[in-house]
């Protein structure tokens, strides 16, 4: 009976720094980390097992040089199963391996001498495995921080690459 009692759903959010992998031979300005942000619910099928569900916001890479700009923004729905290990009573680490539908949206905008003004802009849509780890401290019973590394990959005109967030947020416990 006590074990119906515990909290079995939970809702937390993120935000931090993302890094898309951008491939910046040739821009004289390559910036590829940005703010990104994560949502996220679960629901344990035991005290050390989830099943998750989220959205991430990997935010958006951009190289430049003297005539294109090109801008790379990356988002994902993400399933994971995900594993916990109590460590202590206020602290946990957590695993997850799932699957993730990542969206990426890049944009070519510039002048090309011979050509004229340039103005693209592509989405590209694909399913990727994903990883996540994430380090928890429980203020309350149902109250925790978390910090949070999560991985998976983007395409984006039949090129892919990492995409990453780094996070720090809170998560409740229902």
């Amino acid at each position: 009976m006590m074990a119906g009692a515990s909290a079995q759903v939970y809702v937390g959010g993120t935000v931090g720094v993302s890094q898309l992998e951008l491939d910046c031979e040739g821009a004289t300005t390559c910036d590829d980390t940005g703010s990104g942000s994560k949502i996220y619910g679960g629901y344990k099928i035991t005290p050390n097992v989830s099943i998750e569900a989220g959205y991430i916001n990997f935010g958006k890479a951009k190289a430049a040089d003297s005539s294109l700009t090109v801008t790379l923004k990356s988002t994902a729905l993400f399933l994971a199963v995900a594993g916990r290990a109590d460590l202590s009573p206020n602290f946990a680490l957590s695993g997850r391996l799932g699957l993730a539908n990542v969206k990426g949206k890049g944009e070519v905008v510039g002048f090309v001498p011979g050509y004229g003004s340039l103005n693209y802009s592509e989405t590209d849509s694909t399913t990727k495995a994903y990883v996540g780890v994430a380090a928890e401290y429980a203020f309350t019973k149902n109250f925790k921080g978390v910090a949070s590394a999560d991985f998976t990959q983007t395409e984006f005109d039949g090129d892919s690459g990492a995409v990453r967030l780094f996070s720090v947020g809170v998560q409740y416990d229902f």
